[in-house]
């Protein structure tokens, strides 16, 4: 069976950012479902900032309400488009893919290391 064109993009985002966490030392494959998830959702925004672009990149509409007021307020999609974002740049956080995200890996991996060499203090003297 043939892959589809979504499924086979899911798999090459999959293979950058695994490269990408492999770069800065962050990957293991206890994170491969999260990698998963992550390029899931790269592949929705990709389709949906492309459809939104297509259908002319509108950001604000007129709404009117049950009062009969008329407002301005953001498209559907545009509003999709800014969550996607935000669950991308959580994502890439988790991953170790941005500037604060590997700080705190680091600084994880840094304690974990102090904790084990004191542990093994203990343990040759106790």
């Amino acid at each position: 069976m043939s892959m589809s064109p979504e499924q086979k993009e899911v798999n090459k985002i999959i293979k950058n950012t695994i490269k990408e966490m492999q770069e800065v030392n962050t990957y293991k494959p206890q994170f491969d479902a999260t990698v998963k998830i992550y390029a899931e959702t790269q592949q929705i925004y990709n389709r949906a900032y492309k459809d939104f672009i297509i259908s002319g990149g509108k950001m604000m509409e007129e709404y009117t309400n049950n009062s009969g007021f008329t407002n301005i307020r953001k498209t559907a999609t545009y509003l999709a488009i800014e969550n996607l974002r935000s669950d991308l740049v959580n994502y890439r956080s988790i991953l170790g893919l941005t500037p604060l995200g590997l700080k705190k890996i680091n600084d994880e991996m840094k304690a974990k290391k102090k904790t084990s060499k004191l542990t093994q203090v203990m343990s040759k003297n106790g």
